[in-house]
C-alpha cells in the first residue's frame, strides 16, 4: 500500500517501514508465549531475525534491530523543526487500537488499548500507551509525520474537515481512532466507579438508618428497596467484571474451545438486568421528590444514584454489554 509513502506500511505480509534512516523490510508477530521479529535492512546489506520463549518483555526482539541498525549504519538524527506541521495540539487527544471487535461483547477488551497524545515543546508530541510514553518529533517537510529517536515513524491522518481522525503505528498494522466522548474508555470505568461509589452509600446509609424508625411512605420504602437491589447489582457486576477480566486473561485453546465461558455469561446477564435496574431507577426520580416523604439530602443521594446508573446503562450499550451477540 502507498497511502502513506513517508511511515510504515504493509506490502505482500511484509512491513515496511523508516528505521534509523534505512528503508526495511520484515515481520514480527507473537504467540502466549513467544516473541519474534524479522527486519531486513536492504542498504546495509542485512538482516536481523530475532525469537524469544518469554512475553515478559517485548523490548529486547523489538530494539534489537534497530540498535544493530544504529550500530552499523549511524544514527539518524530524529525529527527536524515542524516545517509544514500543523500544530501538535492537532493531534492531543485519546485514541483506541482498531485491532478490537466493534460489534460483539468482546468490545470491552479494547479498553486498555489506549494511546494518549499529548503535546511537547516545537511542535514534538509525546504518545503514552501500555504505561509506555514515547517523544516524536514532526518529519521536516512531511505533513502529519513524526519520528522517534530510533527514526520510527508514525503518520496520522485526517477527514474531509481536515481533522485528524486517527494514526497508524511504527510498524503500520495498528491504527488508533480518534475517540469522542462517549466512547473514551476513561469514561466508562469513571461511571461505573461512581456507580459502585453510589452503591455502597446507598447501602451504608440502610444500615444508619436501620432500627431509627425512619420516616418515608410506603413509596419511599419500595423506591429504597429497589435502590439496594440496584447497589447489589453495580456490586455484583463490577466483581463479575473483574472476574472476566481475570479469567480471559489467563486464556488458552482450550479456553477458546468451551467460549464463552461462564464467568462472561454471568457477568452479561448481570449486565443486561442492571440495564433495566438503571431505566426504572430513572423513572423513580419523580415520585422520589414528590411522594417518598424522604428527606431533601436522600432526595439528592437518590438523584445523583440513578443519574449515575442512567449513565451506566448508555454505556452498557455504547460497549456492547448488553444487546450484542457474544459469539
Amino acid at each position: 500500500f502507498n497511502d502513506r509513502a513517508a511511515g510504515a506500511d504493509l506490502a505482500h505480509g511484509f512491513i515496511t517501514a523508516t528505521i534509523a534512516g534505512q528503508d526495511t523490510f520484515g515481520h514480527a508477530g507473537a504467540t502466549n508465549a513467544f516473541y519474534t521479529n524479522m527486519v531486513m535492512f536492504p542498504g546495509l546489506d542485512m538482516g536481523v531475525f530475532i525469537s524469544q520463549n518469554s512475553t515478559v518483555d517485548r523490548g529486547l526482539v523489538s530494539d534489537l534491530p534497530v540498535l544493530v541498525a544504529e550500530h552499523l549504519g549511524g544514527r539518524v538524527p530524529s525529527g527536524q523543526a515542524a516545517v509544514n506541521n500543523a500544530p501538535a495540539s492537532d493531534y492531543a487527544g485519546t485514541y483506541l487500537n482498531n485491532r478490537r471487535s466493534f460489534t460483539r461483547f468482546e468490545k470491552l477488551f479494547a479498553a486498555p488499548g489506549v494511546a494518549a497524545v499529548t503535546t511537547a515543546e516545537n511542535g514534538a508530541i509525546i504518545v503514552g500507551s501500555q504505561g509506555k510514553t514515547t517523544l516524536y518529533k514532526p518529519v521536516s517537510g512531511a505533513m502529519d509525520v513524526f519520528e522517534n529517536r530510533h527514526g520510527e515513524r508514525i503518520v496520522f491522518a485526517r477527514n474531509a474537515q481536515a481533522r485528524v481522525t486517527h494514526f497508524s503505528d511504527t510498524v503500520g498494522i495498528h491504527s488508533f481512532d480518534r475517540t469522542g466522548v462517549a466512547d473514551n474508555p476513561q469514561l466508562l470505568n469513571a461511571v461505573l466507579g461512581l456507580s459502585v461509589l453510589f452503591s455502597i452509600t446507598t447501602w451504608l446509609g440502610a444500615w444508619r438508618r436501620f432500627g431509627r424508625g425512619a420516616s418515608g411512605t410506603a413509596i419511599g420504602a419500595m423506591l429504597g428497596m429497589g435502590a439496594l437491589a440496584a447497589g447489589s447489582l453495580v456490586v455484583a457486576f463490577a466483581g463479575g467484571l473483574a472476574s472476566v477480566i481475570a479469567v480471559l486473561s489467563s486464556a488458552t485453546a482450550v479456553t477458546l474451545q468451551t467460549y464463552p465461558p461462564l464467568a462472561v455469561s454471568v457477568t452479561r446477564m448481570l449486565a443486561l438486568v442492571l440495564f433495566f435496574a438503571s431505566i426504572a431507577a430513572f423513572a423513580g426520580l419523580w415520585p422520589a421528590w414528590t411522594r417518598s416523604g424522604w428527606g431533601v439530602f436522600r432526595k439528592a443521594h437518590y438523584t445523583v444514584f440513578a443519574l449515575s446508573l442512567g449513565a451506566l446503562a448508555i454505556m452498557l450499550v455504547i460497549w456492547n454489554f448488553v444487546f450484542a451477540p457474544t459469539i
